[in-house]
């Protein structure tokens, strides 16, 4: 009984943040890798470009699959990010875009 009820939370719980992620594809304008590192992506049918955070955990894959890195991402890719909005710091009222995946597509 014991079992099954913690399989169950363990469930609810992977389930319940895969719920609270997000996905944008697009293409990436501009690469900032300073202190805080930061990437700005057009979305697709989107006027603006996104801010994308880029954490110390956030994956990069290339279009084979295999890991990458921030330095592998230019200008101008195509992407997919997997990102979760995280309350800003300095502002509550302020939502960040925190990148938990970056998969950088194949060039056509």
């Amino acid at each position: 009984m014991l079992r099954r009820l913690i399989a169950a939370l363990v469930m609810f719980v992977l389930c319940l943040g895969v719920a609270f992620a997000a996905e944008l594809k697009g293409k990436v304008t501009k690469v900032e890798d300073g202190k805080r590192k930061v990437i700005l992506v057009k979305e697709e049918g989107k006027d603006k470009d996104t801010k994308i955070n880029v954490g110390k955990n956030t994956k990069f894959v290339d279009a084979d699959g295999k890991e990458a890195k921030l330095e592998d991402v230019k200008e101008g890719a195509e992407v997919v990010v997997t990102y979760e909005e995280k309350e800003s710091k300095k502002d509550p009222n302020v939502k960040n875009k925190l990148a938990s995946e970056i998969k950088i597509k194949a060039k056509k």
